[in-house]
């Protein structure tokens, strides 16, 4: 159909309010990667994804080099056409611990263990496999590394993609689960520019997680003190909160009862210290959790 023609084609469909399409081709040379499509239904405001080889391209009918598809109007509830699923390439991280793929650089054994823990936590519930060396897991002291930020117990440092722990601190599962996560986000689900959390397949997820009362009493709890509103800043973004919603998401897929009680523990000493919780409710999880699952299996990260 061509660029031209397939622009104007979805410009003529959605002013006349048209929301979608159905993919058809009828060229005898079409490639196999969009022979794949036809006769699936899609919508305008959303490219389905295709996979080439190693590399996932987003485009509509036409707008591929030389493609020779065209899109039928069409409302979605035509019988017979196919549901289409987004094809990714997963740029994969193994997190079976081993000297090639996961390096501790902590001597102190408890936190060893609770990272091995965590890893493994992870590993049962998530599939990712390694392709280049920056996605692998480094895990480093605070102490020794970033001596300036001692008062916190583990972050993510994108730079690096680097996980730092504060060394010998009980009940660290979570925290570590938790910077698992911000190095997903930003390394394993990031697309074009965006984090994980950004992209359109977590847009229904985190829509769920705004809407929460949780979430809103939060944003409603800003604190006027300079150092509790630089934590406040820092809890209340929305990666913070899927990041906290993964901790939560891997404790009830591993029905894990000690990362249970430690998120239980953290969240009652934040409502206590600070006047505000940080994590859903039970009630807010039976809406959240099946979305958390669903955005990690269309991204290819899901068992």
């Amino acid at each position: 159909m061509g660029r031209f023609f397939g622009k104007a084609t979805e410009l003529h469909q959605t002013e006349a309010g048209i929301p979608g399409y159905i993919w058809r081709c009828t060229h005898f040379r079409t490639r196999d990667q969009h022979l794949k499509l036809d006769n699936t239904y899609h919508r305008w405001d959303k490219r389905p994804k295709i996979l080439y080889g190693t590399k996932t391209c987003e485009c509509h009918p036409g707008e591929d080099w030389n493609c020779r598809c065209w899109a039928e109007p069409s409302l979605g509830d035509e019988e017979g056409v196919k549901k289409w699923k987004d094809e990714w390439t997963a740029q994969a991280l193994d997190l079976t611990l081993s000297e090639t793929n996961t390096s501790i650089q902590i001597e102190n054994p408890l936190s060893r263990a609770q990272i091995v823990e965590s890893i493994r936590s992870v590993n049962s519930v998530l599939n990712i496999q390694p392709k280049i060396d920056r996605h692998k897991f480094k895990f480093l002291p605070i102490e020794r590394s970033h001596p300036d930020f001692a008062r916190a117990s583990g972050f993510y440092e994108p730079s690096t993609g680097a996980i730092y722990i504060k060394s010998g601190i009980e009940n660290a599962q979570t925290q570590i689960v938790h910077e698992i996560f911000h190095k997903l986000d930003s390394e394993i689900l990031f697309r074009a520019g965006y984090k994980g959390h950004q992209i359109a397949e977590a847009a229904e997820l985190m829509q769920a997680i705004r809407n929460t009362s949780s979430f809103r009493n939060l944003v409603f709890a800003k604190p006027l003190n300079p150092g509790a509103l630089r934590d406040w800043s820092e809890l209340s973004r929305e990666s913070e909160w899927i990041a906290r919603v993964f901790e939560q998401f891997i404790a009830e897929e591993t029905n894990d009862s000690k990362l249970k009680k430690q998120i239980q523990t953290r969240g009652m000493r934040f409502s206590k210290v600070r006047g505000y919780g940080i994590y859903l409710s039970k009630k807010e999880l039976e809406i959240v959790l099946p979305l958390m699952r669903d955005f990690l299996e269309r991204t290819g990260l899901l068992r």
